[in-house]
């Protein structure tokens, strides 16, 4: 009777939280129809720079042919919080990997995403109605039609820059990159694609005069990728595995980096909606490029210090001088 009587308690209490997950899932599922596509984003992005696991997948090429030791660089510890199965089994998934030329493909990607979404905008396309709908009915600030014409520009340079430079500057290189840092760069600039024009006011489509934004966000922009494309140029003219000898390097071990922070801010500045200092869309994008880029920094920094045996280099900054 008792063994009876448990197993129906036991059941009503599983169905009780059935019931439960159910509700709660559609409860996240109704905030998801309701949200504006550019909360999703943002979303999509913080959730992606906040990854606990990403020191174990980030590093590639060079730094993994001196991995540190266990007491510096904290794997050891992180390990045991996951747990050693679940440890291990991050570790079969850390070891695929894809040659790391195929960082072209998120230029590419990029590329064809920027024509994607104009051809839609300019016709009137279906999914560019659908997007525009559900962002314009959802939000109540926006930016100009100029400003998104501008920021899908510069967008759009900046993928088509960086191609020019990965086939331009391409070496034969058996270096790899974690298939998941491919998947998650793929995401990324899929999604900043739409990010750059979605909180546009298209729906009273207009066009303003240049605004202060404007001249302080588009020299930014061209001094920022200036300064890239130059230590790109550097970097692919050295000797394998030497020192930079660029200025830019007096201070920082990667300049390139923190030049892509300042370029994504810039696109913040231009793409700002009216009453906004800065387009928070776009922010929440430079937050996953700027941690992911920082953690790659100091594993970079770190390489350097043992591979050249030379603790001048740790009183450099990583990526931003004087800060980090």
């Amino acid at each position: 009777m008792h063994r009876k009587n448990g197993h129906k308690y036991g059941g009503a209490v599983r169905r009780g939280k059935a019931a439960m997950l159910r509700a709660w899932m559609s409860k996240i599922l109704d905030v998801l129809d309701m949200a504006a596509p550019s909360l999703l984003l943002r979303l999509f992005y913080v959730s992606a720079a906040s990854g606990p696991l990403r020191e174990r997948f980030i590093d590639y090429g060079s730094r993994e042919a001196a991995p540190a030791p266990k007491a510096e660089n904290g794997y050891e510890a992180q390990r045991k919080r996951i747990g050693g199965t679940a440890g291990a089994l991050l570790d079969s998934v850390a070891a695929v990997r894809v040659p790391h030329a195929w960082f072209n493909h998120f230029y590419v990607l990029s590329l064809l995403v920027s024509c994607f979404w104009a051809s839609q905008i300019l016709s009137d396309g279906s999914f560019f109605e659908w997007l525009a709908t559900r962002e314009v009915v959802a939000r109540s600030a926006s930016m100009s039609l100029d400003q998104a014409m501008l920021a899908w520009a510069m967008m759009t340079f900046q993928a088509g820059r960086r191609l020019y430079e990965c086939l331009d500057n391409h070496k034969p290189s058996a270096s790899k990159m974690w298939v998941g840092h491919w998947a998650a760069g793929l995401a990324f600039y899929a999604a900043m694609g739409v990010a750059v024009w979605i909180e546009a006011s298209l729906r009273s489509l207009h066009i303003d005069p240049p605004s202060l934004r404007t001249f302080v966000g588009l020299p930014i922009f061209v001094l920022a990728s200036g300064i890239q494309h130059d230590v790109h140029d550097h970097l692919a003219s050295m000797k394998k595995y030497s020192l930079p000898k660029h200025p830019m390097f007096a201070t920082c071990i990667c300049p390139h980096y923190l030049a892509e922070c300042f370029i994504y801010l810039s696109l913040a500045i231009v793409a700002a909606p009216q009453g906004h200092i800065l387009n928070w869309t776009i922010v929440s994008g430079l937050m996953f490029v700027g941690i992911n880029l920082g953690v790659t920094a100091k594993g970079t920094r770190l390489w350097y210090a043992r591979k050249f045996n030379d603790e001048r280099i740790m009183l450099k900054a990583c990526m931003i001088p004087g800060i980090f």
